[in-house]
């Protein structure tokens, strides 16, 4: 798990967030990256990302209580108090026009469910070539048969015991129906007849790609969320053209 991974990366707060911008800003990454390779650039760039992103973004609370559903409503919540208030004051005392009070009580609140679950579903339906995420995310949680890796037998006979054995005894099993094919007679460098393909970096086509990037996708391996690229994007602009056109980039 990311270190960075608990930081609350919200639209608010990458608004108040613009100290980042400012500090990036301020930075000579000229003189930060001299004598470095591309690899020593990637790091300070990301170390510096990382640091502001650690001061001005706030982290995320956590919450022990159990999370209500995002679809009910504070009203309907208010009704469940009130018929849960109303089922205890008859296991206090029997009564039988308390026992009809709690039954028109239950009633309404599984009514206000209903009539909330099916809001929320309408609401995704609407909104599902915006936010398709939460459309997905939604049909994943009322599934009621989770799809797993079932339990797998290795070669020695011996059934796996972590998720590292699963991937492992699944690419020695890929790498059987792949053909395995003769690398000596392939053409050398210096016989081959085509020209080394040659990439340009300038910093309008990366600021191009850094502003269309969606923010609703999860961050990579290098744990920095599109969000932050997206927004900061006029200010990791420089940096990352320095970094991509280094001649010891690694493709």
């Amino acid at each position: 798990m990311n270190v960075y991974s608990n930081l609350n990366i919200t639209i608010q707060n990458l608004i108040s967030g613009k100290q980042i911008i400012n500090e990036l800003n301020t930075v000579n990454w000229q003189t930060e990256f001299s004598g470095k390779g591309a690899e020593e650039m990637w790091m300070s760039f990301k170390e510096k990302l990382f640091s502001l992103m650690v001061k001005y973004f706030p982290r995320r609370r956590s919450n022990k209580r159990k999370k209500k559903s995002v679809w009910i409503s504070a009203r309907t919540v208010k009704n469940i108090k009130r018929r849960n208030n109303a089922w205890s004051h008859y296991k206090k005392c029997p009564l039988t026009t308390k026992y009809n009070n709690c039954k028109v009580i239950r009633n309404e609140v599984n009514q206000m469910i209903r009539n909330d679950r099916n809001n929320y579903q309408k609401k995704l339906i609407q909104n599902f070539r915006n936010c398709p995420k939460r459309f997905y995310g939604y049909i994943r949680n009322v599934q009621t048969v989770k799809n797993t890796v079932c339990q797998l037998i290795m070669p020695n006979g011996s059934c796996i015991n972590s998720d590292k054995e699963a991937s492992d005894t699944l690419c020695e099993y890929f790498q059987t129906v792949f053909t395995t094919e003769d690398i000596t007679t392939c053409p050398s460098e210096a016989t081959s007849s085509h020209d080394r393909i040659t990439v340009q970096f300038d910093e309008k086509s990366v600021l191009r790609k850094l502003q269309h990037l969606k923010v609703d996708k999860s961050p990579g391996p290098d744990g920095i969320h599109p969000a932050v690229l997206k927004n900061c994007a006029s200010a990791v602009t420089k940096p990352l053209t320095a970094i991509s056109k280094n001649p010891t980039i690694l493709v």
